[in-house]
């Protein structure tokens, strides 16, 4: 599969993600804690997962970025 085509997956799935843990985060004590350790955990470690793997897949675009001038 092409990158840019990874990455249509990937980019709306990172930002659902991140609003799935905020969301959470933000309205804990208003949940059941299972349902809030399913979402929360569950979803948190999905976030480290394809941040990282956006991280991968953009990493020339990040080394130009960062890179000492």
């Amino acid at each position: 599969m092409k990158k840019q085509s990874v990455l249509k997956i990937i980019n709306p799935l990172a930002l659902v993600l991140f609003l799935i843990q905020s969301i959470t985060g933000i309205t804990h004590e208003l949940i059941p804690f299972q349902l809030f350790e399913k979402l929360h955990g569950t979803t948190g470690y999905l976030l480290v997962i394809v941040v990282m793997t956006h991280i991968l897949l953009n990493w020339n675009w990040f080394k130009t970025a960062f890179r000492k001038h």
